[in-house]
């Protein structure tokens, strides 16, 4: 449920990171920056600036994900992993008392190979894809759509380990 919630929090807060390097590169002030986000003008941004996501691009997801199916499948699989990593290493110390603090410590030897999996193969698409997008080799859409793809692979990788 929180990564659907935060897939349709991803437009407002697109705004605000925006926003904030925008004020960010003109002031080059952390603090300057906190302290504008509780001014009134800030205030008044963070009202006006939340979004659903937009009707288009929901549309447009049934036309093109965006990303080869590798990687959506590579991205299923590390979401499952990194689902799965604490909530397994818990049950196996509930199964078994005597180890569960062996148990426990495993859980991030799961985690960081998701990690890993993210961070050599995904992570790296999405770069590049960023980088098209600002030369113009990629459109802006397609972005979107690779983004909301791998987001729905999120949302899927739960679901998908509670089948098997």
């Amino acid at each position: 449920m929180a990564t659907v919630v935060g897939a349709f929090l991803i437009p407002t807060f697109q705004r605000y990171f925006s926003r904030a390097v925008l004020h960010f590169q003109a002031h080059r002030s952390i603090p300057r920056l906190a302290f504008h986000v509780f001014s009134r003008g800030g205030i008044s941004y963070i009202r006006g600036g939340a979004r659903l996501p937009s009707r288009a691009n929901v549309t447009r997801l049934a036309t093109d994900s965006g990303v080869s199916w590798k990687v959506i499948v590579l991205n299923v699989f590390a979401m499952a992993l990194w689902t799965m990593g604490v909530f397994a290493s818990l049950y196996a110390g509930f199964l078994k008392p005597e180890l569960r603090v062996t148990c426990a410590n495993l859980s991030s030897v799961i985690n960081g190979f998701a990690t890993i999996v993210l961070t050599v193969i995904i992570d790296p698409q999405i770069s590049v894809m960023t980088d098209d997008v600002i030369e113009a080799r990629v459109t802006e859409n397609r972005f979107r759509r690779a983004i909301t793809t791998l987001i729905g692979a999120r949302v899927s990788a739960p679901s998908s380990r509670r089948q098997c």
